[in-house]
C-alpha cells in the first residue's frame, strides 16, 4: 500500500476520472479557472479540458459531459477482423518483397493498419520474411 503521495503519483486515472475532475474544477471554480491551469493541476492534456469545458458550456448537462459519445450503429472495427487479418496474411506469403504502402493501397485503408495487422495479429516481422525470400532465390 502507497505510503505517500509520491508513490500515488503514477497510479494511471481512467478517462471517465480524469473528466470527473476537469469537471469538478469547472465547477468549483465557477468556471472561472483557465484551462491550461486545470490541465497542469489535473495532467491531463490542455485539449481535453477545451473539449470538456466546451461539452459542459453548451449542454450543461454533467452526465452528458463524463460520459462518451455513443457509437454510432456500424461504427464497428471495419478492418483487421478475421477476414481482413487472413487477406494481409495470404498478400505478405505471396509476395513478402510488396510495400506496405501498396498493400493498403489495394485493401483501401491506412499504411498504420498493415503495419499494426502484420506486427500485432500476425506476429511477423515484414524484414525477416522478405530476408528470407531473397535468400531463397
Amino acid at each position: 500500500m502507497p505510503s505517500s503521495y509520491e508513490e500515488i503519483k503514477g497510479y494511471k486515472w481512467n478517462e471517465e476520472h480524469s473528466r470527473s475532475a476537469v469537471v469538478m474544477a469547472l465547477v468549483n471554480n465557477g468556471g472561472e479557472i483557465s484551462n491550461s491551469t486545470i490541465a497542469s493541476t489535473l495532467g491531463v492534456s490542455l485539449r481535453t479540458v477545451q473539449r470538456i469545458r466546451k461539452k459542459l458550456e453548451d449542454t450543461w448537462d454533467v452526465d452528458a459531459t463524463l460520459k462518451r459519445a455513443p457509437k454510432e450503429e456500424g461504427a464497428d472495427r471495419k478492418v483487421r477482423d478475421t477476414y481482413f487479418v487472413n487477406k494481409v496474411k495470404k498478400m505478405v506469403e505471396d509476395d513478402p518483397t510488396r510495400s506496405m504502402r501498396a498493400m493498403a493501397r489495394d485493401l483501401g485503408c491506412h499504411e498504420k493498419t498493415i503495419r499494426d495487422c502484420i506486427s500485432e495479429d500476425l506476429q511477423m516481422c515484414k524484414k525477416k520474411m522478405y530476408k528470407k525470400k531473397r535468400e531463397e532465390n
